[in-house]
């Protein structure tokens, strides 16, 4: 019984990761949809999302490598996170908010994915 009991809720978590890998892909397709990007189908693919969001905010996506240098890419990702959240006109207490809460920051990604009121002005 134990076994079955296991196997039941493995069953029941692997759901729910997919579940929300599904939301989040979707969520990168609108997002590079409405920044106008060509390649958008690569949101369905995981590793490949950084694609994405350095498209977003037109940074050359070499720009990764700069996450193994330890300390500068906290920096760094306060850095890129900010151009990606002003790329879509966020206001910069929900930007501030956003990076000091990321659960936040992800329900924020879902609304200017999936509603028309966020548009995406790119850097200014």
């Amino acid at each position: 019984m134990e076994g079955f009991l296991s196997f039941i809720t493995a069953g029941v978590g692997l759901t729910f990761m997919v579940m929300m890998y599904l939301v989040q892909a979707f969520a990168w397709y609108k997002l590079s949809e409405k920044a106008g990007l060509s390649y958008r189908w690569i949101a369905f693919v995981p590793v490949l999302q950084f694609i994405l969001f350095f498209g977003i905010i037109k940074k050359n996506p070499l720009w990764i490598l700069i996450a193994i240098v330890p300390f500068v890419n906290v920096v760094a990702y306060i850095y890129f996170y900010y151009l990606f959240y002003r790329a879509f006109d966020t206001p910069d207490l929900l930007i501030v908010l956003c990076l000091v809460f990321p659960p936040l920051g992800g329900l924020y990604m879902l609304y200017m994915a999936y509603f028309d009121d966020v548009r995406y002005v790119g850097n200014r």
